[in-house]
Formats: C-alpha cells, sequence, structure tokens
C-alpha cells in the first residue's frame, strides 16, 4: 500500500521532487488541493476502493506514510 501511495504522490509532485514515506507533502507544498483530488482518483482507481468527501482531510496528506495507514482501513479484507 504505502509504495503505491508514494509511486502516486511523486506522479503528482512537481518534477525531479524526491518523495518518501514521511516527507512532509503538505509543508513542503508539493500538493495543492487539485493535485490531493487527482492523488484520491488514481488511488481509487488503483486500489479499488471508494473515498468519500467526509473520508479524508487535508491532515491526512501531511505524508505518504499517513495516507496509506488511513487507506489500508479502507480496504475490504
Amino acid at each position: 500500500m504505502l509504495d503505491t501511495v508514494i509511486e502516486v504522490v511523486r506522479a503528482f509532485a512537481p518534477p525531479a521532487t524526491t518523495i518518501d514515506a514521511d516527507t512532509p507533502l503538505l509543508d513542503l507544498g508539493l500538493l495543492d488541493s487539485a493535485s490531493m483530488v487527482n492523488v484520491l482518483l488514481e488511488l481509487e482507481s488503483r486500489l479499488g476502493i471508494v473515498i468519500g468527501p467526509s473520508d479524508l482531510s487535508f491532515d491526512h496528506f501531511q505524508d505518504c506514510r499517513l495516507l496509506a495507514e488511513t487507506l489500508a482501513h479502507r480496504i475490504p479484507a
């Protein structure tokens, strides 16, 4: 899950940006609201899940690790 989240975030971050599990995405301004929506849409597609508007907040985008942990709870066992 974490590798998928990192891969997707890298695709929407500025070119040549180093992204790892703990990169502070919002603090560094690597994602804006439009790119967050695109990240979510791509993750929904890849993971086969639906993420409702009330399921996530800006806080979940602090880093890839937190986003992956949050999404992991949404995937059926």
